[in-house]
């Protein structure tokens, strides 16, 4: 632990206190570049990998989710083990784990906040009840210069695509 406490940006203060009363807490957050260092600047379209360090102190599956949030304050992304549907039966009562999430940072450059989220599923889809959540983080600024490189997209999102190009022989014998 002592390892991802070194490079983690956020530490709950059950890092360092007795187990609460909660059925699960998130214990330390870190953000890393491609080369495994802690960051908040990422370049537009690199890859960014979010790991979470929580403890369960119940049986029940819980899933651990990330928010992300624009200047605006609009929610912009949310994803996790629930939506990538990672099966959390594995982490049993009074274990701790991390999760860790890549993300291609296909968004506009600028400045985002984000927060992590312990929850319980509901029976009902894309619902839960929140158990732990970690304070609002950043800014995790997302970088590009614009007046020098060709950026990989135009607009808030690099939505994924393909293209192609057919060269059509119309009229010509």
């Amino acid at each position: 632990m002592d390892s991802f406490e070194s490079k983690a940006i956020w530490i709950s203060d059950i890092a360092t206190g007795e187990k609460q009363s909660k059925e699960a807490r998130i214990i330390a957050i870190a953000v890393l570049d491609t080369n495994g260092s802690q960051t908040m600047n990422v370049l537009m379209g690199e890859k960014l990998t979010l790991k979470v360090l929580y403890q369960k102190y119940s049986d029940r599956p819980l899933h651990i989710h990330a928010v992300f949030k624009n200047r605006l304050n609009q929610i912009i992304f949310s994803s996790g083990t629930y939506t990538l549907n990672i099966d959390v039966s594995s982490v049993k009562k009074d274990e701790s784990a991390v999760f860790e999430l890549v993300l291609d940072c296909m968004v506009e450059a600028g400045e985002y906040m984000f927060m992590v989220k312990i929850a319980e599923a509901s029976p009902l889809p894309n619902r839960g009840i929140v158990i732990d959540s970690s304070p609002w983080l950043g800014p995790l600024t997302v970088q590009w210069d614009y007046e020098h490189h060709r950026a990989p997209f135009f607009g808030m999102f690099g939505i994924p695509c393909k293209g192609r190009l057919e060269l059509l022989h119309m009229g010509k014998e």
